[in-house]
């Protein structure tokens, strides 16, 4: 998918807006990870990547595997920082796995910079520090 080259990014608010522009109505039939880059001066970089098909429950390999990702674009290419989106189909309400998914996620996102999303069938919004809590 591209993004627009003219978007510039440059708190939570703005990212919050280009994901909506991105994503879209309608919703999503599989569960996946988004990834957009930008340069440091919060241009977007051209491509956004999907990672499709991911389980319900973190997978660390996955989540390593983003890890090197993120380290080689930031490090070797100037990447100036990453943000990440997680989609699925259903409710928009937060599930467990979701949940589980975020904090699996927390410490690339601190890396990236950005806050965490989730996107649903109709709804797009931020993990909060209280959405990572685990529950008893």
């Amino acid at each position: 998918m591209k993004t627009p080259m003219e978007t510039v990014v440059t708190d939570n608010t703005s990212l919050y807006e280009l994901w909506k522009k991105l994503m879209g109505p309608g919703g999503f039939a599989r569960r996946s990870i988004w990834m957009i880059c930008f340069h440091p001066d919060g241009r977007t970089v051209p491509e956004i990547q999907a990672f499709d098909e991911i389980p319900v429950e973190p997978d660390p390999r996955m989540a390593d595997g983003l890890e090197s990702i993120v380290t080689s674009m930031i490090e070797d290419l100037g990447v100036g920082s990453v943000a990440f989106l997680l989609s699925r189909p259903g409710s928009p309400s937060m599930s467990e796995g979701d949940r589980r998914w975020a904090r699996a996620l927390q410490s690339l996102c601190a890396r990236g910079g950005w806050p965490l999303h989730l996107a649903t069938y109709d709804t797009i919004r931020v993990f909060s520090a209280d959405d990572l809590v685990q529950s008893a």
